[in-house]
């Protein structure tokens, strides 16, 4: 009987150290496995951006000098179907867009002031040199021709109207791409519930393209309140096998919407091909004012990052954060799966959580605006 008693001792202990982790719920996408937190470089990037050459009411000179003045160092231009690339040779681009309706507006009307008319004459292009603005420029195109989408990495323009095909043509030329506002594009059923074939249609792009590396989920100061939402619903039926970042833009036209949005790549050095590799596995976080009243919104007092640590032998994620020039407090951290909030505070033990299903991904509130983590994958 003593015998037996040591045997199953002996099972029950190599079942807890042997069966068991591996039994429990494990992190098998991590998109900050390779962020070195100490040395890595914090860069602030806007990747939905207009300007005259579509329908913005900014020059390409000017927005990038808006960005710039902002502490933007990662800037995609983002026609409407163009590509305004590369900055070295603005002044010499055959004006479009508002530009080329002034010059239009100039030649017919030439003795009415330019600020009467509909459509002003616009200011001369000037070139743009990035690596002496301390910045990376992005060659970006927002296809809107049929589901709004852009474009990195690749001069590309298309006459495709089908979404499909112009995917696969970025693909292709070794592009990458983003989902762009998808409220724009599908209504909430008479329940205010998402519908499943909503759902489904996104998590087929995703799943059968992986160039198509995420989803803006805000946009304009969150204008399209749902996105979360769909995120929430498309990681619940992709993660941890097909990963879906998400993103926050300006979508900006007008000086108004600028600065409201934005990621921050957490790079090593800055350069295209980290901040391209930092794009491609999740290797930044976002934030917008969006979810705060205008009076409150201020850029200082959103969540800036300072770590993320996480432990596969404990079971823990651990985030440290600032808001201003305070530690965030400990109830600001939202723990969400399934787009439930199944913790609050810094620390999560997604062994011993409730709740936690195919992912994990953290909100972050400060007193101006909300910052967001990209997912985690767990199986």
């Amino acid at each position: 009987m003593i015998r037996l008693n040591i045997y199953c001792l002996k099972i029950a202990l190599l079942f807890l150290v042997f069966i068991l982790p591996v039994l429990a719920q494990n992190v098998v996408v991590d998109p900050y496995a390779n962020v070195d937190w100490k040395s890595f470089e914090q860069h602030k990037a806007n990747l939905h951006t207009h300007t005259t050459q579509s329908d913005g009411e900014l020059t390409p000179s000017q927005a990038i000098d808006e960005y710039r003045a902002r502490g933007y160092t990662i800037l995609a231009l983002t026609e409407h179907n163009l590509c305004t690339w590369p900055w070295t040779e603005l002044a010499a681009l055959e004006c479009k867009g508002k530009a080329l309706q002034g010059d239009l507006a100039a030649a017919k009307e030439p003795d009415v002031p330019s600020s009467t008319r509909k459509f002003p004459q616009i200011y001369a292009y000037e070139n743009r040199e990035p690596k002496a603005l301390g910045m990376v420029a992005i060659a970006g195109n927002e296809y809107s021709i049929h589901h709004h989408t852009n474009s990195f990495f690749v001069e590309h323009e298309t006459r495709s109207r089908k979404l499909e095909q112009t995917i696969k043509e970025v693909g292709d030329l070794g592009g990458i791409m983003m989902i762009n506002h998808p409220g724009r594009f599908w209504d909430l059923a008479e329940d205010g519930s998402i519908p499943d074939d909503v759902v489904e249609k996104y998590a087929a792009i995703f799943r059968d393209n992986k160039h198509v590396v995420g989803m803006e989920v805000i946009n304009q100061g969150k204008r399209y309140k749902d996105d979360v939402r769909l995120w929430d619903k498309v990681l619940a039926v992709l993660m941890p096998e097909h990963p879906v970042w998400g993103f926050s833009n300006d979508d900006m036209h007008a000086l108004k919407k600028l600065g409201r949005d934005w990621e921050i790549f957490l790079v090593p050095v800055l350069d295209e091909v980290n901040v391209r590799a930092a794009m491609e596995s999740g290797s930044f976080y976002f934030s917008t004012l969006g979810t705060h009243p205008e009076e409150e919104r201020t850029v200082a007092e959103t969540p800036l990052i300072t770590s993320i640590t996480h432990d596969a032998d404990a079971g823990t994620i651990a985030i440290s954060a600032t808001s201003g020039e305070t530690i965030l407090p400990d109830d600001q951290y939202k723990w969400i799966s399934a787009g439930e909030v199944v913790h609050t505070g810094p620390v999560l033990d997604y062994r011993t959580t409730p709740g936690i299903a195919a992912y994990i991904r953290a909100e972050l509130t400060g007193k101006g605006g909300t910052t967001y983590t990209n997912p985690y994958g767990i199986k």
